[in-house]
């Protein structure tokens, strides 16, 4: 998603920070602003289209950091989430987890809505992300509430997209998501 260059394109031209490609983002010209909600203020109609996976702990320590690379919107599904627990820490599965998230370009990010269920039934949410350096990501939920942003870093690769949620002090959320469309 994030690949920082001079400003300019690939073929010499400069980058209109307004205009985004509809085949993928590139934050070349990070935009501090959240891009605007699509959905007027109901969090969103997304049908889960992931299958339950298991959280699964293990007791080593957080894995390399994220990459960043260019994100194509589109639907993506989760197929994997480890917890980092860091040496001597908890083992096993910690619950199942189904999560499909939609990506839809806006401004120099994006609109995120996404739709999780960890057993308890389906909850749907709605945040902005926005692009400020290179493999990072600041959400900033707007639905069912505003929120406090967070960011996280992630790596994107041939339709997967991986997510490094940091917990603290050796701890740390993996999750991947594969794109489906």
């Amino acid at each position: 998603m994030l690949e920082p260059t001079d400003g300019g394109g690939s073929d010499g031209s400069s980058s209109d920070a307004s205009h985004v490609d509809a085949s993928h983002v590139d934050a070349s010209q990070p935009d501090a602003s959240p891009p605007p909600p699509i959905d007027g203020g109901a969090c969103n109609n997304l049908v889960q289209k992931g299958s339950s996976i298991p959280l699964t702990a293990v007791a080593t320590l957080p894995p390399p950091h994220a990459t960043g690379g260019a994100v194509s919107p589109g639907t993506y599904v989760l197929t994997s989430a480890t917890m980092y627990t860091g040496t001597g820490g908890q083992t096993g599965t910690m619950g199942n987890q189904a999560l499909t998230l939609l990506f839809t370009a806006a401004n120099q990010g994006f609109d995120i809505q996404g739709v999780s269920d960890t057993g308890t039934g389906n909850t749907a949410s709605s945040v902005t992300a926005t692009l400020p350096s290179p493999g990072m990501m600041a959400l900033t939920p707007y639905c069912p509430t505003s929120g406090t942003p967070q960011s996280v870093s992630y790596s994107s690769t041939g339709g997967t997209l991986t997510f490094y949620v940091d917990g603290g002090t050796n701890i740390s959320l993996v999750e991947v998501l594969t794109g489906i469309n």
